[in-house]
């Protein structure tokens, strides 16, 4: 609650110095720009990730399509990260197919050709370094086989406790960072697996 508290005094603070909203996930992010959107005319870019979308189907079904019925009323455009999130919405608010986009956050890539090539097989991870991401799964994989070579593309607040842990148990692991998509697609290129290690939040 303190959180929600001072991120709803920082934007209305900002809001007003502002062109534009953009909000990452409906709650509650969404539906603190939508009420901004409303009450100083701004427009309004929602993004859904999924785990909002979760959240909401976690209420009663009448009580999920009212709250999304109100932050649909205070958003120009809707963007969903996967073609599932989209087809949740318009089935909870179907109103909001009109302003609704299907965009994931990704990088183009062409698939590489596959041919057998001698170790170190080349093991690739995009994303957020937070817990949830599992990481550290991938890490642990790094030191037992010492027959692939991880490369680790993003940022987050884990990173440094990771950088220690990746070398506290050896293995070949290198941090690039974050890195723009373009960049992204040409790492990608040179990679042999895409790994997601992705964990289950504890609740």
């Amino acid at each position: 609650p303190s959180g929600l508290i001072h991120l709803s005094f920082t934007a209305l603070r900002s809001a007003p110095r502002c062109d534009a909203l953009l909000t990452h996930w409906l709650v509650p992010c969404g539906a603190l720009g939508a009420a901004l959107s409303l009450r100083l005319g701004l427009p309004h870019l929602a993004i859904v990730h999924g785990g909002d979308l979760r959240m909401l189907d976690s209420l009663p079904t009448a009580l999920a399509r009212r709250v999304l019925a109100e932050i649909a009323a205070g958003v120009d455009r809707v963007q969903a990260v996967a073609p599932w999130i989209a087809r949740r919405l318009t089935e909870l608010h179907p109103p909001i197919a009109a302003s609704l986009d299907v965009d994931p956050m990704g990088a183009e890539s062409p698939l590489p050709s596959w041919a057998p090539s001698p170790p170190p097989l080349r093991v690739l991870f995009v994303g957020r370094l937070i817990e949830q991401k599992g990481v550290d799964v991938l890490l642990a994989a790094a030191a037992a086989c010492p027959q692939i070579e991880v490369t680790i593309v993003g940022d987050g607040p884990d990173r440094t406790r990771l950088e220690a842990e990746a070398r506290g148990r050896g293995g070949r692991v290198r941090f690039l960072g974050e890195c723009p998509p373009k960049q992204v697609a040409n790492i990608m290129a040179g990679q042999h697996v895409i790994a997601a290690p992705s964990l289950p939040y504890p609740r």
